[in-house]
């Protein structure tokens, strides 16, 4: 009776935790993906300016 218990608080916690795990993961990406399309914008103005500026 106690395995069946065991197991079901697994499964329970599982339910909760992986989504929040993935969640997480999920935030982590969209912020470093948004740090490196921020550096690289700034590049290609930079770049867009000196260009301007050289023409």
């Amino acid at each position: 009776m106690f395995e069946l218990i065991y197991v079901g608080l697994m499964l329970f916690g599982g339910m909760i935790l992986l989504p929040a795990l993935y969640e997480l993961g999920l935030w982590l990406h969209r912020r470093r993906f948004l740090q490196k399309l921020r550096a690289f914008e700034k590049e290609v103005l930079s770049h867009a300016n000196h260009d301007r500026e050289a023409s």
